[in-house]
């Protein structure tokens, strides 16, 4: 557990569990702060209990047979609770009262002067710029039923493991203050669905969420999957989402479900330092695949479309042959990052050693030299000794020793394998750096 995670729980009413980038590891320039605040008074059932007045708020949890996987409604079973937030958001509808998700976060956002409404979530600035994404939910503390499939699901290469997967259970799981969307066609008078989606939320569904789990799953990365998942967060905050279309269609969250599935479907052997451009190229190809049938898996609840409601058939279209192109740059497309700058640099003043470079070209000209699917595993080979300078982006200060063993190993390939020029051009330039102390 972070130390941060032990003092954020504030009282025996409220309790704040950090969640997001920043409790799975990663301090990446401009993410949010994601926190949770799990109201601890009010308890979350699947059956109702023989003694309902021993609860200050009892909440039951049911699935109807037109609510979407991955989404479930709440039943108030105490709707004259002392608990405002409860009390107003309770509904009656027939014969029953449901819970309103709306209603329910209006009461936050009235504390919240500066909050807005941002998913299930109130998001707000503080003073230093810093966007926190508070999310006001509860927690059910059984593992709830719909979630089953993942628990039995048949694991061929071993993750998570047995353990971590009886753990997480004995987590149980929180509810997000968010519905499902559908299109309302109702809305369309003078151009096609597609043209012009209109997208309805359901006020009274509660989405079913496994912060926690994901947290747990994330700190089992071994080194290499933990790298991977940062590059591709690094690609989708300074490549992805620098396009409009792209960044409606991607965020953090599907590159997690796709570091899940692909962790689990790929064997161990996958997982080390040597391979790491192969295996975000792995993770990219199945993206496309994904964006290719319109369709992205929620990791726990496997039939929860999480693309429906968010993108419309043309965008994910276009967000695929854009990842598409990116993919076949290979390890290039890392020089798209501006963080990354120092790579390309390098780069530059190597190539300019070439009599055939035009010493005014710009960067487009790197990345010209496309790699072809049936190359991969060549390649990848290849690029192990130019990628290791994107390994040294993870470590603060790096020592000699490092740096000249992963020459040696570089020196090794070369002898061994045909590098491109350029792939050279570099292996001599940090071997001149290490002689001399430039480092």
């Amino acid at each position: 557990m972070d130390i941060l995670d032990r003092v954020s729980k504030l009282n025996d009413q409220i309790e704040v569990i950090r969640a997001g980038g920043n409790a799975e590891g990663f301090q990446i320039r401009g993410s949010d702060i994601d926190q949770m605040y799990v109201d601890k008074l009010t308890k979350v059932v699947s059956t109702i209990p023989n003694d309902i007045g021993k609860s200050v708020a009892l909440l039951r949890m049911v699935k109807p047979f037109d609510v979407p996987k991955g989404y479930v409604k709440l039943i108030v079973l105490t709707p004259f609770t002392p608990l405002q937030h409860i009390r107003e958001a309770a509904t009656k509808i027939s014969n029953e009262y449901f819970l309103s998700n709306e209603v329910f976060l209006r009461s936050f956002q009235r504390h919240l002067t500066k909050g807005v409404r941002h998913g299930p979530c109130m998001l707000e600035k503080d003073d230093f710029g810093t966007e926190h994404d508070r999310a006001f939910c509860f927690e059910y503390k059984d593992w709830p039923i719909y979630a089953n499939e993942w628990v039995s699901r048949r694991r061929k290469y071993g993750w998570p493991s047995s353990d971590l997967v009886k753990n997480i259970m004995r987590n149980g799981c929180h509810l997000m203050a968010i519905g499902s969307k559908s299109q309302d066609y109702t809305e369309f008078k003078y151009s096609m669905p597609e043209e012009n989606p209109q997208w309805r939320e359901d006020p009274f569904q509660w989405r079913l969420s496994f912060s926690v789990a994901e947290k747990k799953l994330v700190y089992s990365f071994n080194d290499t999957q933990f790298l991977t998942f940062g590059i591709l967060k690094l690609l989708n905050n300074e490549v992805f989402s620098k396009d409009p279309i792209m960044k409606n269609c991607l965020c953090s969250y599907f590159l997690k479900t796709l570091m899940f599935w692909t962790i689990e479907d790929t064997p161990s052997e996958y997982w080390k330092p040597e391979r790491l451009v192969f295996c975000v190229e792995v993770c990219l190809k199945r993206l496309i695949e994904w964006l290719d049938i319109g369709f992205c898996p929620n990791y726990f609840v496997r039939e929860n479309n999480m693309f429906q409601g968010k993108v419309r058939e043309s965008e994910l279209k276009f967000t695929s042959e854009n990842i598409s192109e990116i993919y076949k740059e290979g390890w290039r497309c890392l020089l798209r990052c501006h963080s990354l700058s120092y790579l390309k640099k390098c780069l530059e003043d190597a190539r300019r050693t070439m009599p055939c470079m035009n010493q005014n070209e710009d960067f487009k000209s790197l990345t010209s030299s496309r790699r072809h699917v049936e190359n991969e595993e060549k390649e990848e080979v290849h690029d192990i000794g130019v990628f290791s300078e994107i390994n040294s982006m993870f470590v603060a200060i790096p020592g000699r020793d490092p740096l000249e063993k992963e020459l040696r190993n570089s020196v090794t390939i070369e002898m061994t394998e045909d590098l491109d020029r350029a792939d050279l051009d570099i292996l001599r330039l940090r071997s001149y750096s290490i002689e001399t102390g430039e480092i």
